[in-house]
């Protein structure tokens, strides 16, 4: 008998979802890996830790991100994204992002090939089955496997491996990523917030930010949204839904926002 290695690892966070056929709802476990750097998403934690070195020296950036975090929005998804937006187009930070999103994007895609062929081998169970008890007196169905449960952790790694939480080419994108992200974990924008901390983090850097980037306020960010939800609902319905179930499941839950760092100090690489 082959040993579970997972078996005396513990629970990071669990996934809600509901069976479509049964109707009925089953948690799907998502277990802390045993080293950082074995969890898929380290890299959203490591460009978290790099933003808040940079903004936790920024009274406002520092009390918002607080907050939020206080309120329920994980400062991990929160910060991620802030990053993202203020590194996305630097050559370093845009490096890093291509591998990622690579590495993501063939996990995904090898997920999707496997969850169709447990698809598939459910469909051939129920032909042989029938087989078996139109021939034989046996009851072959009580004894099947239940692939319910199982198809529903693929669906939510396929989630989890989504390259659409970091392969996004437009900053408005990663604006409305913010917004759903704070109204799903909070019930409110907090556009003054999210506007405190991006202002933030590109004030740390202001040789590196562009004259199209150098002013982020509440009104900005309010029409950023609006105008994206207009122009293009479906991805906005598309980037909620995805949000929707990393939120339910409270990722990075058991990551402690980290001490803020002193005045002068130099942001050290991750």
């Amino acid at each position: 008998m082959v040993k579970n290695k997972n078996a005396k690892t513990k629970i990071q966070f669990q996934i809600p979802v509901q069976n479509t056929v049964t109707g009925n709802r089953i948690n799907i476990p998502v277990l802390e890996p045993e080293e950082e750097e074995a969890d898929p998403h380290f890299e959203m934690l490591n460009s978290a830790r790099r933003c808040w070195r940079a903004i936790s020296r920024d009274e406002k950036g520092k009390a918002a991100t607080k907050l939020l975090d206080e309120k329920g929005c994980s400062w991990v998804l929160v910060l991620f994204i802030v990053e993202h937006y203020c590194q996305h187009f630097r050559p370093l930070g845009k490096r890093e992002h291509v591998k990622f999103t690579k590495d993501m994007r063939d996990l995904n895609k090898k997920i999707a090939k496997f969850a169709s062929r447990v698809q598939t081998w459910e469909a051939e169970i129920e032909k042989v089955n029938s087989l078996i008890e139109n021939e034989l007196p046996i009851d072959a169905a009580t004894h099947t496997p239940d692939f319910g449960p199982y198809q529903a952790v693929l669906r939510v790694a396929r989630i989890l491996a989504l390259p659409s939480m970091m392969d996004l080419t437009r900053k408005k994108d990663l604006i409305v990523l913010l917004y759903h992200l704070a109204k799903l974990s909070t019930g409110k924008a907090h556009y003054e917030e999210l506007a405190d901390i991006l202002q933030a983090r590109l004030n740390a850097e202001p040789d590196q930010t562009t004259m199209d980037e150098s002013t982020l306020d509440v009104n900005t960010l309010t029409r950023t949204v609006k105008r994206f939800k207009r122009e293009h609902p479906s991805s906005y319905r598309k980037v909620e839904k995805t949000l929707r179930t990393l939120v339910k499941g409270a990722p990075f839950s058991s990551y402690k926002l980290p001490p803020a760092y002193l005045q002068g100090t130099k942001v050290a690489p991750v």
